[in-house]
């Protein structure tokens, strides 16, 4: 007798039970299957968009274009799958022979799944050191922003300890804020298109931790700057008295050049005492600010060095046109006393341009034709002061330095330098 507990069998629909209990596993292995196929795809995805971010490069163009096919398959093998679990609601009463057609499907979808799955796995066995690069500057990176930020928090306490000292450190300061902003916005960039790749991002983040190093320097370091800054103002000012006790004599030398030369021969140089005098006021000034700029009661260091590098390029250029009238001077007493000697020295220069030009496999006939005519104008020059009943020596010595500065240009072009 049977028992009133045991499941009632339904022999006259065993066959349609059977085929969808077979639907059913057949849905699930493929399920299986898409959750494989699943994981592995994100995990991939991840890694070919995270080398793209970090070396956009031929590298990266052409893993992406390697995994481009593989991408499509799965993509096409999930699409599969989804399609059919919407076809086919095997959690109904369906009929045996929609179920029977369900198992085959579900077994060719499972198979699709498993095949993707496995062009993934081939992916990543084939680039595995492309990808150990990408997981190993995945690492870096919160490290290195770390890094500096431990760097900059250095920085905060030489900063401090300067405060302490009785500096400002208002320059090191600012330059810190400045810099933990930029760590702030590089930290939390957006890395891919429209943000900067990891790489970029990491190497500012070391630029970063380099700058918090160096501002810590400089805040340790507030007194020697200081310091060096007082005695280049010493320099200077040392400097700018001798050039005052040299511009001093251009009254004279002036004199002398209009009394033995025609006004030509020095007008270029006529008005360095001008000059001279206007950029020793600067310089002046300019030190005197500094003074200002460096006392205890201001402490801008950055700008007391801007404004000496003023006053150097003022020094310069008192003393550039104080030497351009001894200069000149000199060269019209030189060239008055003996001609010769100059025009020999250029003579030899511009031979030595033409041996070199015509001894160079190449050189087109325009370019001798160019150095000849260089040569004509130097005899002419001779020739010029020779007849003068008052020689003009100024027009002699700029046409040797037009033909010196003519030979030296061509032998610059023929060199591929000029």
């Amino acid at each position: 007798m049977t028992s009133s507990g045991a499941p009632k069998v339904r022999w006259w629909r065993a066959t349609r039970d059977q085929a969808q209990a077979n639907a059913r596993e057949s849905q699930g292995r493929a399920a299986r299957a898409l959750v494989e196929l699943d994981a592995a795809l994100g995990r991939t995805r991840s890694l070919v968009q995270t080398y793209a971010e970090i070396d956009p490069g031929h590298e990266a163009q052409r893993l992406q274009r390697a995994w481009a096919p593989i991408d499509a398959q799965a993509d096409a093998a999930m699409t599969e799958y989804l399609d059919a679990v919407s076809a086919k609601d095997l959690d109904t009463d369906v009929e045996e022979w929609v179920a029977q057609h369900a198992v085959g499907l579900f077994a060719g979808i499972a198979e699709k799944l498993s095949l993707a799955t496995r062009a993934i796995e081939q992916f990543q066995a084939a680039e595995h050191p492309a990808f150990n690069r990408v997981t190993a500057l995945q690492s870096v990176l919160p490290k290195a922003v770390a890094d500096a930020r431990a760097a900059l928090d250095a920085a905060q306490q030489a900063i401090d300890a300067a405060k302490q000292a009785g500096f400002k450190a208002r320059e090191p300061e600012a330059d810190l804020a400045a810099a933990r902003a930029d760590l702030d916005q590089v930290a939390s960039a957006v890395t891919g298109p429209g943000g900067s790749s990891a790489q970029h991002r990491l190497d500012a983040v070391k630029s970063l931790a380099q700058l918090g190093a160096r501002i810590a320097r400089r805040a340790q370091s507030l007194g020697a700057e200081r310091d060096a800054l007082a005695r280049r103002i010493v320099s200077i000012r040392t400097a700018a008295a001798v050039a005052a006790d040299q511009a001093a004599d251009l009254p004279e030398i002036l004199s002398e050049l209009r009394r033995d030369y025609i006004a030509s021969a020095f007008a270029a140089v006529e008005g360095n005492q001008r000059i001279a005098d206007a950029a020793l006021a600067d310089v002046d000034e300019a030190l005197t600010s500094a003074s200002r700029l460096i006392a205890d009661d201001s402490q801008r260091y950055d700008d007391a060095g801007i404004v000496l590098d003023r006053a150097r390029a003022s020094l310069d250029e008192a003393r550039s046109a104080t030497h351009g009238v001894a200069d000149r001077l000199s060269a019209l007493n030189a060239v008055k006393g003996n001609a010769t000697p100059a025009w020999d020295d250029v003579r030899r220069a511009l031979r030595d341009a033409q041996r070199f030009a015509v001894g160079r496999p190449g050189t087109d006939p325009q370019t001798v034709a160019q150095l000849d005519g260089l040569a004509v104008r130097l005899d002419a020059a001779r020739n010029n002061l020779g007849r003068a009943a008052r020689p003009d020596y100024g027009a002699y010595l700029d046409e040797l330095d037009a033909v010196r500065a003519g030979a030296a240009r061509i032998v610059a072009r023929l060199r591929g330098t000029g």
